[in-house]
C-alpha cells in the first residue's frame, strides 16, 4: 500500500460522517489518532509560519498552485476542528 492509498482509505472511512446537509454527527477517535490529527495541525502551524504567503485565504483556483490547495485545506479543517467558519 502507497502513502496515496493511506491517505484515500482515510478520507472514505471520514467520508460518511461528514456529508453536507446533515444532522452533525460526531465519531470518537483512538487516542493515537487525535495525537497524529495534532501532530498534522502543528506541521501546518509550523508551515504556516515559514511561509506566510501560503496561509492566507486567496482564489486558489486561480492560483493554480498545489501547495495552496493543500494549505487551504488545512486551513479549513484547523477552523472546523476549534469551532470556526471553514
Amino acid at each position: 500500500m502507497t502513502a496515496a492509498d493511506d491517505f484515500a482509505r482515510a478520507a472514505r472511512v471520514l467520508r460518511p460522517f461528514g456529508q453536507t446537509g446533515e444532522t452533525p454527527v460526531s465519531i470518537q477517535f483512538s487516542p493515537t489518532a487525535v495525537e497524529r490529527v495534532a501532530q498534522l495541525m502543528e506541521a501546518f502551524a509550523e508551515w504556516a509560519r515559514e511561509y506566510p504567503e501560503m496561509a492566507h485565504d486567496h482564489d486558489r483556483p486561480a492560483c493554480d498552485d498545489y501547495a495552496c490547495d493543500v494549505m487551504g485545506h488545512g486551513i479549513a479543517a484547523a477552523r472546523v476542528i476549534w469551532g470556526g467558519q471553514a
